[in-house]
Formats: C-alpha cells, structure tokens, sequence
C-alpha cells in the first residue's frame, strides 16, 4: 500500500540539548512513532543552507487514524525537550496526484 498522508515535523532546539535531542530522536522517538499502527516510514533530515528550522522529519501514514490513536499520543514523548525547543512546525498533507496511486 502506498502512503497517502505525509506528517512533517520541524524544530529547532537549543544549543546545548541538540547533541541529547538527536539521540533521543534518532534511537527512542522514532522507533516508537513507527511501531504506531499506520505508521510506514519515518526519516530525519538536517537543513543545508538556508537560516530557517534545522531538523525536519518526514513520516509516511496510511490514514489519518495512525494520528488519532492512542498507542501514538503515547509515543510523542517531547515532554523532556519542550523547554528547549527555539521553534517548531508540524504539518500534515495528502497526497493529491496521483490520485489512484
């Protein structure tokens, strides 16, 4: 099945959480986000030019629900870093064209 929906996340966080941050994000968050029923695929992505958000994560859903469920309210875990974070977006998009793919 192909995804239909795309969730981005993009934050920027402290100087001096960023190295705990992404080993938190990279070993914890994202294991846990992608044993949530209708998650597919998660990758991270760090900025290369620009002056805007640093870090961007992508994740491929199957449907909306994955988003609405329990097992992911479970699974966001930012409490930790919230105090940290400089700036933060979070989007969510469906897919469009193709429309039968």
């Amino acid at each position: 099945m192909a995804a239909k929906i795309l969730m981005e996340v993009r934050v920027n966080i402290s100087p001096e959480k960023e190295q705990e941050f992404n080993h938190w994000y990279n070993n914890v968050h994202v294991p846990e986000i992608l044993a949530v029923p209708g998650f597919m695929s998660g990758r991270r992505f760090e900025r290369i030019s620009g002056d805007e958000i640093k870090y961007m994560a992508l994740y491929e859903l199957e449907s909306l629900d994955a988003l609405r469920s329990e097992a992911y309210e479970q699974a966001r875990g930012w409490d930790e870093f919230e105090p940290y974070i400089l700036n933060q977006s979070w989007n969510v998009y469906g897919q469009i064209y193709p429309e039968d793919e």
